[in-house]
């Protein structure tokens, strides 16, 4: 939702907490690529795909930033839940079985970017259950 906001161009952005919540990320691409590699080895037991390191939210915020067109003024809501301080998933046994991330944050964030500004027009037609719930139930 980050990446998706600063393309609009929504300013002021707000985020939820303080920015020091830490996260671990994977790239689309690379979760596809994991959870075919399980299953072409057989492994039927559950795997953790992830990046296998934490980015502070801050920390990513300013990665997003770095390649928008726009900077928006950031306006960190602690008021609104944040979740876990720590969230990163220990990606020990995936390595175990053979499978790494070929996509870096920052890579991934870039043609993330590059993605939400190419089909801008195509961000608007996506389904939104809140919002169709809400023409259904007026109609």
């Amino acid at each position: 939702a980050l990446i998706r906001k600063v393309v609009e161009g929504t300013n002021p952005l707000p985020v939820f907490g303080d920015g020091s919540e830490v996260r671990s990320f994977l790239f689309s691409r690379d979760a596809a690529r994991g959870m075919l590699h399980m299953a072409r080895h057989g492994i039927e037991e559950p795997v953790n795909l992830a990046g296998g390191e934490g980015i502070a939210i801050r920390d990513l915020l300013s990665v997003i930033l770095e390649n928008a067109d726009k900077k928006p003024e950031i306006f960190w809501d602690t008021s609104k839940p944040a979740g876990d301080k720590r969230r990163v998933l220990d990606t020990a046994r995936a390595r175990a079985l053979g499978f790494e991330p070929a996509v870096s944050l920052a890579e991934g964030i870039r043609e993330t970017v590059s993605w939400y500004k190419k089909n801008r027009d195509r961000n608007a037609l996506r389904y939104h259950a809140f919002k169709s719930r809400q023409r259904e139930l007026s109609a």
